[in-house]
Order: C-alpha cells, then sequence, then structure tokens
C-alpha cells in the first residue's frame, strides 16, 4: 500500500497548499475573484446559499499544478 514517507510527504504537502490558499484568499477578493461568472446566489426569507463552481474548478486547477510540480521533484 503506501509508505509512511508518501503519507507523510502528502499531509505536510495538504498542509501546506491549505496554507497558501488561506494567505492568498484575502488577495483574491481584492482581484475581483469572490464573485466569478456562473457562481450561484440565492438568498430566500434571510437564509442565504452561495456556490461557486467556477472558483472550484479554479482552485482545483492550481492545486493540480502545484502538486504535479512537487511530484516531479519527488
Amino acid at each position: 500500500m503506501f509508505e509512511n514517507r508518501q503519507i507523510s510527504s502528502f499531509l505536510v504537502i495538504l498542509g501546506i497548499s491549505t496554507i497558501v490558499l488561506g494567505i492568498i484568499y484575502p488577495f483574491l477578493e481584492k482581484l475581483g475573484m469572490e464573485r466569478l461568472p456562473g457562481d450561484i446566489y440565492l438568498e430566500k426569507n434571510g437564509l442565504n446559499f452561495y456556490f461557486s463552481p467556477c472558483l472550484s474548478i479554479v482552485v482545483s486547477f492550481i492545486m493540480t499544478l502545484i502538486f504535479w510540480i512537487i511530484s516531479r521533484f519527488d
């Protein structure tokens, strides 16, 4: 199955990328990335629902790129 080294490397990479995304998020808001075309926002009776498939695709692409670059060095 997986070696301990692979699991620990994956967890470290996942933690670092989560921290980096947390740091970058305020800058994305300033660039207008918090509301992209195709985002779904519903408001009814004081209940707000917000779903961002476009931002999910962008974050998925960035994470895939990060993991691909890191795997090239492993």
